[in-house]
């Protein structure tokens, strides 16, 4: 049969094995991704009671000066906070220095402040 489409011959057995072999492929590899993300999740899991316990160790150092607390509001920015509560909205960095105890986010990323926080403020 010159020209003619040939269709190859495929039996049941053969798609059955052919889908068992799928859906084993599918479970392993949906356990190893499964695996793995646990491991994420644990290990931030970790981490955080880790900062919480060091956090909680370190209490207030004896030499702290003297402060008023302040709670964050949507909208604010330590820049903010510091020209409206302080005068000068140069004087952030001493919030953040104040604070990095309580939130150690403040040393890398003095920008990103949550609503809520209680931030130390100079008396």
């Amino acid at each position: 049969m010159q020209g003619a489409w040939v269709t190859p011959h495929v039996d049941q057995m053969t798609l059955e094995r052919v889908d068992a072999a799928k859906a084993e492929a599918k479970e392993f590899t949906q356990r190893i991704y499964n695996a793995i993300v646990g491991r994420f999740v644990d290990n931030e899991k970790r981490i955080s009671d880790l900062v919480t316990l060091v956090t909680s160790l370190q209490g207030t150092p004896k030499n702290f000066p003297k402060t008023r607390e302040y709670t964050v509001k949507s909208g604010d920015s330590l820049t903010l906070i510091a020209k409206r509560e302080l005068g000068q909205a140069g004087r952030f960095t001493e919030i953040a220095i104040l604070n990095y105890d309580r939130y150690p986010s403040l040393k890398t990323n003095a920008n990103l402040i949550q609503v809520g926080w209680r931030l130390r403020l100079p008396a």
